[in-house]
């Protein structure tokens, strides 16, 4: 449920795209009320899919809580509003937490039960549980971005433009890095 992508050009945020922070390493969430959201099907397997991004606030259970078959606690988190659930379509999608007025980045949608019950938690994998490795990969981006820009420059085979783009991405991950390490 955790994936990890380099893209090969700079995102434009505006008020549709935005990031959102990480969670520290192995920080907890029960309790909290926190949002999810997707496209998954609205009223059970294989029924109708929205036209719109559909959103539902619910409550992350604590370890004591959550009876989900299946489920892994420790890096796996439940989610449950009575009534309302998750559906196929919104694997993958965020489970996003405000805390001190931020959000956070909790769960990734992992699975549900049966078809779509509302009556069972919706398993969501833990953000925070993989944190180390995230951060070992993104540390391997910086690296490899930092050696790549060292090299062109260095042998001059780039033009001035590009030499330009490079330090600019290089101080970007460098940043980066800096929150990364500031939240772990």
């Amino acid at each position: 449920d955790i994936a990890l992508i380099e893209l090969s050009s700079s995102v434009k945020m505006n008020k549709y795209t935005q990031t959102i922070e990480l969670p520290t390493k192995n920080e907890d969430f029960s309790g909290m009320n926190c949002v999810i959201s997707g496209w998954g099907s609205l009223y059970g397997i294989g029924t109708t899919l929205p036209d719109a991004l559909q959103k539902l606030d619910v409550r992350v259970q604590s370890k004591y809580e959550c009876r989900a078959p299946g489920a892994h606690w420790g890096w796996q988190l439940c989610v449950y509003k009575a009534g309302a659930s998750a559906c196929t379509g919104d694997s993958g999608g965020p489970l996003a937490c405000k805390k001190n007025g931020r959000w956070i980045l909790a769960g990734a949608a992992s699975f549900v039960y049966g078809n779509c019950s509302t009556r069972m938690p919706t398993v969501y994998t833990g953000v925070s549980y993989f944190r180390g490795k995230i951060g070992k990969h993104t540390s391997e981006l910086q690296s490899r971005s930092d050696l790549v820009c060292r090299l062109l420059l260095e042998k001059k085979k780039i033009a001035s433009a590009e030499i330009k783009r490079c330090e600019v991405l290089t101080k970007k991950y460098r940043l980066c890095l800096r929150n990364y390490h500031s939240i772990s």
